[in-house]
């Protein structure tokens, strides 16, 4: 069953998260073991003045937020 088919009245679950894979992509919720990557990608002025709520600097401390806040998958 997707999420798309869940019937009506039914709590979707923070574990329903799911993971999409293509050939090029695989989205997935966050994990630690992404920090560094995060903290490297984020860590860019020109998306920060691009983005409502990103810091500048983005350090691993602001990774580990994001990911602690983040819904979790399975």
């Amino acid at each position: 069953m997707t999420i798309i088919e869940t019937p009506p009245g039914v709590a979707l679950q923070e574990s329903c998260i799911p993971v999409l894979e293509t050939a090029r992509l695989v989205l997935r919720a966050p994990k630690i073991e992404d920090v560094d990557a995060i903290a490297a990608l984020a860590n860019s002025r020109r998306i920060a003045e691009m983005t409502a709520n990103l810091p500048h600097p983005y350090r691993a401390a602001d990774a580990l937020s994001f990911i602690a806040n983040a819904p979790q998958g399975e």
